[in-house]
């Protein structure tokens, strides 16, 4: 991963983490997902920069599970970030948010207004009327593999989410031009 994707997705972690509670693994990989989801059908491009796989339990950015899980070293990650129990807890703070653009602030925004009182397993819920992994639904339950790569492009689909964010009345289509390239 490079260096600049790091610092950003350990500030969009952060970001979250001084406005949410009871941050877990779970519900940052969620929240995050959520906040790329918005920002692609918004601007043609993700917050993250980061690869999804369909899990059991929903959406999960593939180098956010390994810089939380420790299986990627990042110094960065555990300077600002300490584990207790399953709590993701933020132990400084970043003086600025300035790898997040203000377009990334206004979505990671609109999210924690409409999901960040939500646990983690309401998230997973969620997650799992998402088109992106309802397309992998009855191959993660047959099994045996554990993660499908998710196709970037259904992130552009509406469906019904209990906040409303993703009824976007199809105009997602735009940013979905941009960042196709088309």
């Amino acid at each position: 991963m490079l260096r600049n994707q790091e610092i950003k997705i350990v500030q969009a972690i952060a970001y979250l983490a001084e406005k949410v509670n009871n941050m877990t693994d779970v519900k940052a990989y969620k929240l995050l997902w959520l906040a790329d989801r918005q920002h692609l059908g918004e601007y043609g491009r993700t917050i993250s920069g980061d690869v999804y796989y369909a899990m059991a339990r929903g959406p999960v950015p593939s180098h956010v599970k390994l810089i939380v899980n420790r299986k990627e070293r990042s110094e960065l990650f555990w300077k600002f970030f300490a584990l207790n129990s399953k709590e993701l807890v933020l132990i400084n703070h970043f003086d600025s948010y300035d790898y997040l653009s203000e377009t990334d602030k206004k979505s990671l925004d609109t999210i924690i207004s409409a999901y960040g009182d939500k646990s983690e397993d309401e998230l997973v819920d969620i997650s799992h009327k998402s088109p992106e992994w309802k397309a992998f639904d009855d191959l993660i339950k047959r099994g045996p593999k554990k993660s499908y790569k998710m196709s970037i492009g259904d992130f552009f689909i509406d469906f019904d989410d209990p906040a409303g964010v993703f009824d976007r009345n199809g105009n997602a289509e735009i940013a979905k031009a941009i960042f196709m390239g088309d």
